[in-house]
């Protein structure tokens, strides 16, 4: 016994630091095996420290060695945590470890490492490239068990379905002849902000929640419930608000020097609109110059079937699917509401199927009283979305082309005059 443990801490020579605490161990007579597994022991410990120390934990980037074995190990560690199967389907949670549990396997990691180390001599370095590599093994191997798996829809953060839920409310009320008392929805996700989102700032409104409290989850379940009890309530009153939107719009057949037009403007090649999956638009009128970045483009109506959503401002739209939103880590912040193709998820939970024409132009005209820097709206179409017409402005440096296009497709083509917006 005296012989090998005076081997292990010969093992440590290379390192001078290491070492010079670990000899006050060396065995100069023949000892029990009790008395090697204590100092065993005792070594164990000061190697993990001493590593813990020099190859510390941190949830952030650095250059240091073992940041891509703590990168694949919060990775790993996380895509568990907010994943489960229920009835054979994935569900996904806004939730993650703390760092608390984080810090806690790291030094599992380290101790397993250094039991390594003892037993077979390698060198830490490639004990922590080893330990990354086979954990980055695991984490793709559970992606790809988890894209096997039939998904249930993710509505995204709490912070999100609940600001969302008050704007659309906010939106109803403005709907002539619609009178609707929500609060049985509205109330149990106003306790769940009480309970969960009041104190927090920032970014920290969108994160995933460092929870693995039972109770969190049922109450996630039941905001979930409220919140598509609200998408509901959206498709059902988005017929009336499409008909306000036709009524609004100006038939581009007929167009005239005060027009009001929703546009998609071509920022490169001039799509088929057959081909067109999704038409990000923005409202142009005679009062708003609104090209979001183009001088020819396409003309829109608006349908209860082809509206996506609205919103006055950037909604920050992205296109995603499942398999892309596995591999990233099921972002917490993100929403998969189509689970079987390509969805769109928002930055901004402030927009609406049920915004009102006159109600859109308002509070886009105080939006850009605010911020004078801002010069569009977004208001997103699905692929049953057809145009009515085209346009171009004085500013447009390939008339021919889009009149070609134009009549290719036969759709009347419109000009828009630039001009600068005007704040009211």
């Amino acid at each position: 016994m005296r012989n090998k443990l005076n081997r292990i801490i010969d093992s440590y020579r290379k390192n001078s630091e290491l070492y010079s605490v670990l000899n006050i161990n060396y065995a100069d007579y023949e000892i029990t095996e009790a008395e090697y597994n204590e100092r065993l022991e005792a070594i164990k410990r000061t190697v993990v420290n001493y590593y813990l120390y020099k190859y510390s934990f941190s949830t952030v980037e650095t250059k240091e060695i073992q940041n891509d074995l703590l990168t694949s190990m919060i990775r790993y560690c996380n895509l568990h945590r907010c994943t489960r199967i229920i009835d054979g389907k994935l569900k996904i949670y806004p939730t993650k470890l703390s760092n608390e549990e984080l810090e806690k396997h790291y030094c599992d990691i380290v101790k397993s490492m250094v039991d390594n180390q003892i037993e077979i001599g390698a060198d830490i370095e490639s004990l922590i490239d080893g330990v990354e590599k086979k954990l980055k093994i695991e984490l793709d191997k559970y992606k790809t068990e988890l894209k096997k798996l039939d998904m249930l829809p993710y509505y995204g953060s709490p912070y999100y379905m609940i600001e969302r839920a008050k704007y659309v409310m906010e939106c109803i009320k403005h709907i002539p002849n619609v009178f609707i008392d929500a609060s049985d929805i509205i109330i149990p996700m106003l306790a769940f902000e009480e309970k969960y989102i009041k104190n927090l700032e920032g970014s920290e409104k969108t994160q995933k929640f460092p929870t693995d409290d039972e109770t969190f989850y049922h109450d996630y379940d039941l905001l979930e419930e409220c919140y598509q009890k609200i998408l509901s309530l959206e498709d059902e009153l988005s017929k009336p608000v499409a008909a306000a939107w036709q009524a609004y719009l100006t038939d581009p057949r007929e167009h005239t020097d005060d027009f009001r037009y929703v546009i998609h403007a071509f920022s490169g090649e001039y799509v088929d609109p057959e081909q067109m999956k999704k038409a990000c638009c923005s409202l142009s009128t005679s009062d708003i110059v609104n090209k979001m970045y183009g001088e020819a483009g396409l003309i829109y109506p608006i349908t209860a079937e082809s509206i996506g959503t609205m919103c006055t401002e950037d909604a920050g739209s992205w296109v995603t699917d499942r398999n892309r939103f596995i591999d990233r880590g099921c972002p917490g912040s993100w929403q998969i509401t189509d689970v079987n193709g390509p969805t769109i998820w928002y930055e901004n939970p402030y927009n609406s199927k049920l915004i009102m024409p006159e109600a859109f132009e308002t509070e886009y005209q105080n939006t850009i009283a605010s911020d004078e820097t801002w010069d569009y709206s977004e208001i997103l179409l699905n692929e049953k979305a057809r145009p009515v017409g085209a346009f171009y402005t004085d500013d447009c440096q390939n008339y021919g082309e889009i009149e070609a296009y134009a009549q290719k497709h036969n759709l009347p083509l419109v000009n828009i005059t630039s001009r600068v917006p005007v704040r009211r």
